[in-house]
This record gives C-alpha cells, sequence and structure tokens, in this order.
C-alpha cells in the first residue's frame, strides 16, 4: 500500500510539474507575442512622451488662454506641429518629383546637356581625376557614358530608393509621435501619476524626485537643442 500511495503522488507531482511548465511557456509566450505587438510603437511612444514633456509649458499656457479646455489646446498644438512637419516635406517631395520628370522627359527627348567640368576639378585630392574624366565623358558622349556606368548608376539608384523608404518611415513615425504627445498632453494628469506611481515601486519614496528630474532633463535638452539650432539659422 505505502508503495502504490508513494506512486500516486510521485505521479501527481510529475503531473503538477508539467501542468506548470506548460503554463510557464504560455506566458513567455504571450509575452513575447505582446513584446512584438508593441515594439514598432515603442519609437513613437517614447518620441511622443519627450515631446509632450518639452511642450507641456506651451500647453498649460494654453490651456489657461482657452479657459481649461484641453483638448483644444492639444489640437492646436499638435495641428501646429504636423503643418510645420507636413508642409515642408510635401513641397521637398514635389520638387524633387518635378526634377526626377524633368530629367526623364529630357533623357527622352535626348536634350539632356551636362556642362563641361571645370580644369580645377582634376587637382583634387583622391577623387579629382577620376571624377574629372566622369565629368567629361558625360559632356562629351553621355548616352555611351551611362551604359558605360550602368552597373555602378543602377547600384547608386538603390542606395538613393533606400534612403528615400527610409525618409518615409522617418515621416510616418514623426507624425505618429507628433499625434501621441497631443493625446499625452491632454491626459497629463493621469500619465504623471502613473509615471511617479511606476518610478515609486522602482525607487521608493523618491520615486517622484526621479520623474521630476527626467522632465527637467528632456526640457534643458530641447532648450538647448532649439538654441543651437537657432543659432545656426542665424
Amino acid at each position: 500500500m505505502e508503495k502504490i500511495y508513494g506512486t500516486s503522488e510521485n505521479l501527481k507531482r510529475e503531473n503538477q510539474s508539467i501542468d506548470l511548465t506548460i503554463k510557464l511557456l504560455l506566458i513567455v509566450f504571450l509575452l513575447a507575442w505582446c513584446a512584438m505587438i508593441i515594439l514598432p510603437f515603442l519609437i513613437p511612444i517614447l518620441w511622443g512622451s519627450i515631446m509632450a514633456i518639452t511642450l507641456y509649458p506651451l500647453y498649460a499656457k494654453l490651456v489657461k488662454r482657452l479657459k481649461g479646455r484641453k483638448g483644444l489646446a492639444s489640437s492646436i498644438i499638435t495641428a501646429i506641429l504636423l503643418i510645420l512637419l507636413i508642409v515642408p516635406f510635401v513641397w521637398l517631395v514635389s520638387s524633387a518629383v518635378g526634377s526626377a520628370s524633368d530629367l526623364l522627359k529630357a533623357l527622352r527627348e535626348n536634350t539632356l546637356v551636362i556642362p563641361p567640368p571645370n580644369p580645377k576639378v582634376a587637382n583634387w585630392y583622391l577623387i579629382g581625376e577620376p571624377l574629372y574624366n566622369g565629368w567629361k565623358s558625360l559632356n562629351t558622349n553621355l548616352e555611351a557614358t551611362i551604359l558605360k556606368y550602368s552597373t555602378q548608376l543602377v547600384s547608386v539608384g538603390d542606395k538613393f530608393l533606400g534612403v528615400v523608404k527610409s525618409v518615409a518611415s522617418n515621416f510616418i513615425l514623426l507624425l505618429l509621435s507628433m499625434i501621441i504627445s497631443g493625446i499625452f498632453l491632454v491626459n497629463t494628469e493621469k500619465s504623471r501619476k502613473s509615471a511617479v506611481s511606476f518610478a515609486n515601486r522602482l525607487a521608493g519614496k523618491g520615486g517622484e524626485d526621479f520623474i521630476e528630474m527626467i522632465v527637467l532633463t528632456i526640457r534643458n535638452v530641447a532648450k538647448g537643442i532649439l538654441g543651437v539650432a537657432l543659432y545656426s539659422l542665424c
């Protein structure tokens, strides 16, 4: 009887350990799945929070002017940011498309003219002579030069397309970040309470001071970047 009882206990423990292992594997799988879903949105959320922290003083002043209408204040700031981003981007894209269409039209009609190179180009260090020779070939015989360097031109075109894709993806991420920052501004109090509560769990009673230090650091860095940018423009 003791052997039978001991065997049943062992089987019960083995079954419990198997059940526990399966549950842990399912939890790990669910966590990994959630991380894969959240990861693409992590960078926009981080940038959105940085923007919200930086723009909060302006948002607070605007809320006072609008008599406490937080949604309207956030919408105005978000709309201004989107306009400042979209208008230059659309202008650059339209200019690039226009230039590309003109270039293709000139190539099809065989009216593209490459000006002759300056002889001083040949004296440039390291790249002067090959650049001068390639430029001169384009000036004298455009079609033959394009055929000769077709492989290099295709490689350059592929790299250019890669740059365009990277710029487009970064532009979309920045748009999402601006929209997220507007959402954070509307929910500033809730976001702050959540951040302080999380920091208190990690750092104890000094969590709120830690959050304040992060906020001040982000704002000071943003002011420094804007100051350098304005100084360079002047």
